[in-house]
């Protein structure tokens, strides 16, 4: 489980040739995913606009994410709350997944 505001629990789960990420966020944030290289995709999670603060009422979201060459990877983008008063990105937590059954 994730110790940001900005993302609850987490999990990745496989049915046939499609991986299912599951994570929980605040109401009031979006989010984005984007897939770059080395098959590395990239969920980065925001506020929403005009909002100041993420709630802790969290939403379940789902995404869809396609191994290739056997190999998966996933991050999570979420704004720096560990230092108060910095801006800024993080990447954690990152997943790697080698899918080693057909």
């Amino acid at each position: 489980m994730s110790t940001n505001a900005y993302l609850g629990k987490y999990s990745l789960g496989k049915n046939n040739d499609e991986f299912k990420a599951t994570f929980y966020i605040p109401n009031n944030c979006v989010h984005t995913v984007t897939r770059g290289a080395e098959n590395v995709y990239l969920i980065t999670v925001n506020l929403a606009p005009g909002e100041k603060q993420p709630s802790t009422d969290l939403v379940r979201t789902e995404e869809i994410l396609y191994c290739e060459d056997g190999i998966l990877g996933l991050d999570f983008e979420l704004p720096d709350t560990e230092l108060e008063g910095t801006v800024g990105m993080t990447k954690k937590p990152r997943m790697r997944v080698v899918d080693l059954l057909p």
